[in-house]
């Protein structure tokens, strides 16, 4: 179930204000003005709802079978990435709360599939193929048709 809140609300849990959470049970709790934010600025790989989906997918894997592959496939090079960050060795193209821990790394992942994928793929190639395993699908790929498409139209 999703519960909309109007606005960041205080988490018993955490012990503090935020903006989503996702529980195990399969509740997320989002509030909506960062919702709609996270949608305004289409490409800087920060969206409240992906991010909360992911994990739920997150949480949701460890049961499913049919994607428990693909996520092992990830986990072997995100631990890699997720070393690289915590070192502050790594590219820099996810976002620092990425490398809060191995659920984070994935959630941000997911927001920059959908949000910067051309860039995802070009700047971490290897992750980015992984994510598009465990998601069936390539966002770089779609994007970049888009752009063939709309640059063959007529002015």
């Amino acid at each position: 179930s999703i519960q909309l809140t109007p606005e960041l609300f205080y988490s018993r849990l955490i012990g503090r204000d935020v903006k989503g959470l996702t529980f195990e049970s399969g509740k997320i709790i989002l509030s909506w003005a960062d919702f709609e934010e996270g949608y305004r600025i289409d490409n800087d790989k920060i969206n409240l709802g992906l991010h909360e989906l992911a994990h739920s997918l997150w949480i949701s894997h460890l049961e499913d079978r049919e994607i428990e592959p693909a996520f092992e496939e990830w986990d072997h090079e995100a631990l890699r990435q997720f070393q690289l960050a915590r070192a502050g060795n790594a590219s820099h193209f996810l976002r620092d709360y990425a490398s809060t821990n191995v659920a984070e790394f994935w959630a941000c992942g997911v927001e920059a599939f959908f949000e910067a994928s051309v860039e995802f793929q070009k700047q971490l190639p290897e992750l980015y193929e992984k994510v598009s395993r465990v998601l069936k699908q390539d966002m770089a790929a779609r994007v970049l048709s888009k752009s063939v498409l709309l640059s063959s139209v007529p002015a």
